[in-house]
């Protein structure tokens, strides 16, 4: 299974709780701006919740000459902000989107396929648990011969043989009682070798005995895409994170200004590029004094927002 770069981990640790407070609050900034859209189409002021118009404030700045050249410095700082092998938040979304598709088809090639198969397999591990069961029986009978046969004289071999049991039980108990699985395991396979037990030898005869399917290379390549996917998506939303930290460090803005300086900017950028111009629809609405700055740094934007 991929395993996030340490670097990613490591940077993720340090990140401000402010970023993450900026990513929560987008949709309420982007309620705002619409809201804004609406007056611009139907010459009606929106009011907010508290009867005022709306108007610019801590969160929403006026995209003026200097904020424009803040925010550039932000767009600057957050684009080189990168993941494994180069690439980009974006680049890995796409990348884990490639993967998923791939994953999909494959399912879809196979159809009922994977159903068929989970309910056989389900049915051979239950035999397979049966089995187990049935065979830890008989070494249980086997155990209890042995230790009815140290009846009788006592010899050093019989005295050992008792000695070395207790202590390995006792390990077992210490384990159990502590809720230590792992010491459970390891006193158990200890268990299995001094009384002959050879647990791998008796889950492969389980196995061939109940039949269990193979796992089709299919399934085993569907599953890894899906796991590859979902790293991906991890990544990206990492280097998301870090690059919005960023960009609102160098661009002097709070992370919600950052976010919503981008945002609207990028709309602005998305119209400017459209067939209709600067006069185009956008759910955002602008000032003269924005329109001039946005527009007099319309090409440095769009290598970051086009």
């Amino acid at each position: 299974m991929p395993r996030r770069p340490n670097i990613l981990l490591a940077a993720l640790a340090g990140l401000t709780l402010g970023t993450a407070v900026a990513q929560a609050q987008l949709p309420n900034l982007r309620r705002k701006a619409k809201e804004a859209a609406t007056q611009a189409v139907t010459g009606q002021q929106v009011q907010q919740r508290n009867g005022e118009p709306l108007k610019f404030d801590n969160t929403v700045l006026e995209l003026n000459a200097q904020v424009v050249a803040r925010l550039i410095k932000g767009l600057d700082a957050r684009s080189k902000i990168k993941g494994p092998g180069g690439r980009t938040a974006a680049q890995l979304r796409e990348n884990a989107q490639v993967v998923t598709d791939a994953a999909h088809q494959i399912h879809d090639e196979h159809g009922n396929e994977r159903f068929e198969f989970t309910n056989k397999k389900h049915e051979a591990l239950s035999c397979v648990s049966e089995q187990l069961g049935n065979m830890n029986n008989v070494h249980q009978q086997e155990l209890q011969r042995r230790v009815m046969g140290l009846a009788g004289v006592n010899t050093p071999d019989k005295m050992k043989f008792m000695q070395d049991y207790m202590a390995l039980t006792q390990e077992l108990s210490t384990a159990m009682q502590s809720n230590d699985t792992s010491g459970m395991r390891i006193a158990q396979e200890k268990i299995n070798k001094f009384m002959g037990v050879d647990a791998k030898a008796d889950t492969a005869r389980a196995y061939a005995a109940c039949h269990v399917p193979p796992t089709p290379a299919w399934i085993t390549r569907e599953d890894s895409l899906l796991v590859l996917s979902s790293a991906l998506l991890d990544t990206a939303r990492t280097v998301e994170v870090m690059g919005s930290d960023a960009g609102s460090h160098a661009a002097e803005m709070t992370p919600e200004q950052f976010a919503m300086a981008a945002e609207r900017a990028g709309g602005f950028v998305a119209v400017a590029s459209s067939s209709g111009g600067v006069g185009g629809f956008t759910l955002y609405v602008f000032t003269k004094v924005e329109e001039t700055a946005l527009q007099a740094r319309l090409a440095e934007l769009k290598k970051y927002l086009g």
